[in-house]
């Protein structure tokens, strides 16, 4: 089943109220790569200056290792950078394939140097949501076709809390090809922790 994502976000709103603690993993913390070869590359724009690129082939799978300390359901946001209009990767937890993220298309966000953030929408409609339990895990990302990725990071974050929704988004989008978007290349948005969450990056909404 393919799932279209349908709303990109820039990560900004308050994390301090969450009820579930936030998780952010770096996708060049990866501790395994099947199928393939993956490269990290360095851009001032991605978390930590580094993202994980060069993921054109299919079946080349990123396996990033993550640590929960509070049980719960949580929503999911992949934050990366794409030149394609789109591109597809399958979602798998502690190795097995999440119903209903077996076929994720991610829209483009219009350069390499542009990160944008989406939280992955359930085929029941909303978000998806993930049961994890404390403890160790991990996230697996699988290219589905033929173009790349510049993955920056999964956030793993309260239902409620952590990432803008569209509505937040569209107060500052433009119109252009039927898609809002909006894009502050020098401008610094913070989350509620007042860490530096993006710089550079575009935030989409679908229309």
């Amino acid at each position: 089943m393919r799932v279209t994502a349908i709303c990109m976000l820039a990560l900004v709103g308050s994390l301090a109220c969450a009820e579930l603690p936030t998780i952010t993993v770096e996708a060049e913390s990866y501790t395994e790569v099947t199928g393939g070869t993956v490269r990290i590359l360095s851009r001032e724009a991605a978390s930590g200056g580094k993202h994980v690129s060069y993921w054109e082939d299919p079946g080349v799978a990123v396996t990033v290792p993550f640590e929960v300390a509070e049980a719960g359901d949580y929503c999911l946001t992949l934050q990366y950078s794409l030149n394609w209009d789109d591109t597809r990767r399958q979602v798998a937890l502690d190795g097995e394939v999440v119903a209903g993220l077996e076929d994720v298309t991610l829209p483009g966000t219009g350069g390499w140097d542009y990160f944008g953030a989406i939280t992955l929408p359930s085929p029941e409609g909303g978000r998806v949501r993930l049961a994890l339990t404390p403890g160790a895990h991990t996230l697996t990302l699988t290219n589905v076709d033929s173009r790349g990725l510049g993955w920056d990071t999964a956030v793993l974050h309260d239902p409620g809390q952590a990432a803008s929704d569209c509505e937040q988004a569209s107060d500052w989008s433009a119109r252009r090809g039927g898609r809002g978007f909006g894009r502050r290349r020098d401008s610094v948005w913070r989350g509620g922790c007042g860490r530096l969450v993006a710089r550079g990056r575009r935030a989409f909404l679908a229309r």
